[in-house]
């Protein structure tokens, strides 16, 4: 085993161009580096926690109480929500502007004005930057004004810790996800990235590769940029294939114009190697 070439205070800047990186993390390295993730997730967690809690507090601030006497009562059953209310529903706040849009009759599904914060559509929640959430997953949730209040008193009420281990579990469960379908997709398309890598070497590999969409993630999260939610998950999978492609073996370039070094102490046993003995 190798001595390893690059630190881990190299790798987010590395993990972007360098294919020598990921051919030392593949090869060269131990472990499933989880470590690594889980230190990078905490930190791009702090600036997301900071933004997330910011943002709603202003979003609601002094409108608080205006914005939770227009919501309807909502079921989610089956991934399904069922709104009891005329659609589409707006929800404004004290100034008339609009910061949150209910429709489950299919008619909408982007936000397109400046002042809404998120959308509930029949099937996904979505919110203001493009992050959709699906509500596959959730079954007999019932959502009114009063359990709204109560959260948003414990929300207010709870420390910037907590909301920094929401963001933290959130990212992390994340994280183990794409590497589980990265250790997945490197065994289906092996034979186009031509690895040899076993799991943990890959584990490895995904996880460095994840680098640049955290980070992209992290800095469109807090300057609030329009950025598509596809985007991140495929600059994920895209630096996972170049990673697995630069642990691939090197390729030869043949024999027809090699030369067969051992002879250079004999000129006349010069000859391409496909040709020496």
């Amino acid at each position: 085993m190798k001595g390893a070439k690059y630190s881990m205070l190299q790798m987010p800047v590395l993990a972007f161009f360098s294919k020598r990186l990921y051919r030392d993390i593949g090869m060269n390295r131990k472990g499933t580096y989880l470590l690594y993730l889980f230190v990078l997730l905490a930190v791009c967690a702090v600036p997301l926690s900071i933004h997330f809690r910011e943002h709603l507090s202003q979003t609601l601030g002094t409108d608080e109480a205006v914005v939770l006497n227009q919501l309807p009562p909502i079921e989610i059953r089956n991934g399904t929500a069922t709104v009891n209310a005329e659609m589409p529903c707006y929800i404004n706040n004290a100034a008339g502007q609009t910061v949150a849009i209910i429709d489950t009759t299919g008619s909408m599904n982007y936000i397109d004005s400046p002042t809404v914060q998120l959308m509930l559509t029949e099937t996904r929640l979505i919110l203001r930057g493009g992050l959709k959430i699906d509500l596959n997953l959730v079954d007999g949730l019932n959502v009114n004004q009063h359990k709204i209040k109560r959260w948003m008193d414990a929300f207010h009420a709870a420390p910037a810790l907590f909301t920094f281990g929401i963001s933290l579990v959130f990212t992390w469960t994340l994280g183990i996800v794409y590497m589980l379908i990265g250790i997945l997709s490197d065994r289906v398309g092996s034979k186009f990235t031509h690895s040899m890598l076993n799991v943990k070497d890959i584990g490895r590999v995904a996880a460095v590769a994840l680098t640049p969409a955290v980070l992209g993630f992290t800095v469109s999260s807090a300057l609030n940029l329009p950025v598509p939610c596809y985007v991140h998950p495929a600059v994920a999978l895209g630096y996972l294939l170049f990673g697995l492609s630069a642990c691939s073996p090197r390729k030869s370039n043949g024999g027809e114009n090699c030369i067969d070094l051992k002879a250079a102490l004999k000129p006349d046993l010069l000859m391409p190697c496909d040709k020496a003995a």
